[in-house]
């Protein structure tokens, strides 16, 4: 006869709900012993948890697949928007310091700033691609592709 769990399943969603609540797992595993009349420890309910992860993990990727496949037109959208927005922003940053040096401290901390939040920006829209399935999240794949498209972005907007 198999050996019974030391932690019954049936306590799963209540440990579930005290971790989601920011509990630890030692006050967790301190719970545990007094209402099961043995001794557990936090090892034992991170064992519970770390095996709880792994079974869900693979529902877990494919609702947040699923939930954000939905909305990838969309983003594709927005990215094509946010990135016109990105260029017209550069162009009229350049614009307003054309009386500045190109090699002006101040130059190039425009010029920082500019490709900062271009980066940022796509960093977050590579994200919800990779989320949403629409690559296969090798590194170099997005890489490349985000190479590109600053490439592009720099190239338009040269005055």
């Amino acid at each position: 006869m198999p050996k019974p769990k030391l932690i019954p399943s049936d306590r799963e969603p209540e440990i579930l709900a005290r971790v989601g609540s920011g509990e630890s797992t030692e006050s967790i595993a301190e719970w545990l012993s007094g209402v099961l009349g043995r001794r557990v420890d936090g090892r034992r309910v991170r064992d519970l948890l770390e095996r709880i992860r792994k079974e869900r993990a693979p529902i877990a990727k494919a609702v947040v697949a699923a939930k954000l496949g939905k909305t990838l037109t969309t983003d594709l959208d927005s990215l094509s928007d946010a990135l016109a927005r990105a260029v017209e922003d550069e162009r009229a940053a350049r614009l307003g310091y054309a009386d500045l040096d190109a090699g002006s401290p101040e130059w190039a901390r425009c010029l920082s700033a500019a490709s900062s939040a271009r980066g940022d920006l796509l960093r977050g829209h590579e994200l919800r691609f990779r989320l949403s399935g629409a690559t296969d999240g090798a590194a170099d794949d997005v890489d490349a592709v985000r190479a590109r498209l600053l490439a592009k972005l720099d190239a338009a907007a040269d005055p």
